[in-house]
């Protein structure tokens, strides 16, 4: 029997821009004196998970996580114990942070840029397909139907693991702010004088506080212009703003919080524990 095809195409293609955030968790958590700082509890939950469940209720779209080989199941067993959702990928990370980070970015790129398609307005199906056709009486034919939608992941939100409590105020001035611009942070002012010291430990300077920041995540950016910044670059960086600061892409800011710590030491975990209570 000859096998025929036959093509089925939509009437009507709408595309929609889709933002994703990308959780860094594989760091080395050396400076915390534990094995894993994200699976302590705060508040009686794994940092992990106040940091992913941060995305979780926000805008966007889908999560991966980049870990561990050592963590993948512990992540797994979590998001499943904690009805996590947007979860669609856990990768691994890389010997550095920005191979860890390109990791997961790539893992968006990859897998997130697909059609996802509609038979009609509401059931999911294909945008264009291919297929064989057994009745050897019927022609090769192509027929049309339907709203089909094209999804593309836009834009990025590259978030510290160690990061349980950033604000859902935070994570929409990001996204709100990648509507204007190719890249987005949060920053805060610095209170503390700062000075520039030599390799004999002796201070040389006093830097102007005028116009210096801290920088926090989540640091937002437009995907396909991160993915060509980083694949340039062989260096690393120890946040991701610098890698498209080298590459002369303008970086727009937004209010961070104090709040949104990053748990490095013991003594920010006693930190953010007292902050959750206040929030």
């Amino acid at each position: 029997m000859e096998v025929k095809e036959k093509t089925v195409r939509y009437k009507e293609i709408t595309e929609k821009s889709q933002t994703a955030a990308v959780i860094v968790a594989a760091g080395s958590s050396l400076r915390m004196g534990t094995n894993d700082k994200l699976f302590l509890t705060l508040g009686g939950i794994p940092v992990i998970v106040r940091t992913i469940m941060a995305f979780e209720k926000s805008n966007v779209e889908k999560i991966v996580v980049v870990t561990k080989k050592e963590s993948v199941e512990k992540i797994k067993n979590l998001i499943n114990e904690y009805n996590i959702k947007k979860v669609t990928d856990i990768v691994l990370g890389g010997k550095t942070r920005k191979e860890s980070v390109l990791n997961g970015v790539k893992a968006l790129y990859n897998n997130g840029n697909k059609t996802q398609n509609l038979k009609n307005v509401e059931d999911n199906s294909t945008l264009s397909f291919t297929y064989k056709n057994r009745n050897e009486t019927e022609p090769e034919t192509e027929t049309v139907c339907g709203t089909a939608v094209k999804t593309e992941i836009k834009n990025v939100l590259i978030h510290d693991g160690a990061r349980p409590l950033v604000s859902q105020k935070i994570i929409e001035d990001v996204i709100n702010a990648l509507n204007v611009s190719l890249a987005a942070a949060p920053v805060i002012k610095i209170t503390d004088t700062l000075k520039t010291i030599n390799g004999f430990g002796e201070i040389i300077n006093t830097v102007n506080r005028e116009n210096t920041v801290a920088v926090q995540t989540p640091q937002g950016f437009n995907l396909k212009e991160y993915l060509a910044a980083a694949e340039k670059q062989e260096k690393d960086f120890t946040d991701d703003c610098a890698v498209m600061e080298n590459a002369g892409i303008k970086i727009k800011t937004v209010p961070g919080s104090k709040s949104n710590i990053k748990i490095t030491y013991k003594e920010d975990l006693l930190l953010a524990e007292y902050l959750l209570k206040i929030m």
